[in-house]
């Protein structure tokens, strides 16, 4: 045996650096590659299961906005904790109308639901218009929307 490890010994010492430099990588790895198996969001959606918005209350809350008469269609998407809403108006529509809809979005929703969730109201116009879009957010800690331009 003695005899083998004399006549390659460096064989072994290549062997042996492969080794090290692979368990070394292999741990770099695991450090900065992110791990798939864990959920995107981490453990910030785990109180959602605790309030849940049904889809009869959205399609309810849909209907009273469909029903201003300035509002041409609403778009509802959930991402996480936050409620987006993209909702068209007419052009001609003057911004503190267009805002109203945020207010009727807001006085629909129950307050835990606006305690649980972020949401965002973008309103857009089918044509091109110097007034539109217009962003209304609100924190789940806030009480009203904040608009920006």
């Amino acid at each position: 045996m003695k005899a083998f490890f004399n006549n390659h010994k460096k064989l072994i010492i290549i062997i042996g650096i492969i080794l090290v430099i692979l368990i070394v990588l292999v741990g770099l790895f695991s450090l900065i590659a992110p791990d798939y198996r864990k959920s995107l969001y981490g453990n910030r959606l785990e109180s959602i299961k605790d309030h849940k918005i049904s889809s009869q209350k959205i399609d309810n809350l849909k209907d009273d906005v469909k029903s201003l008469e300035y509002v041409s269609d609403i778009d509802y998407n959930l991402k996480g904790k936050i409620m987006n809403f993209v909702i068209t108006v007419d052009q001609n529509t003057s911004l503190e109308n267009a805002k109203k809809v945020g207010t009727k979005i807001l006085e629909d929703l129950d307050k835990n639901e606006k305690e649980n969730y972020d949401i965002q109201v973008f309103i857009v116009t089918d044509d091109k218009s110097d007034n539109y879009p217009v962003i209304g957010y609100k924190h789940k800690i806030s009480d009203e929307l904040v608009w920006t331009k």
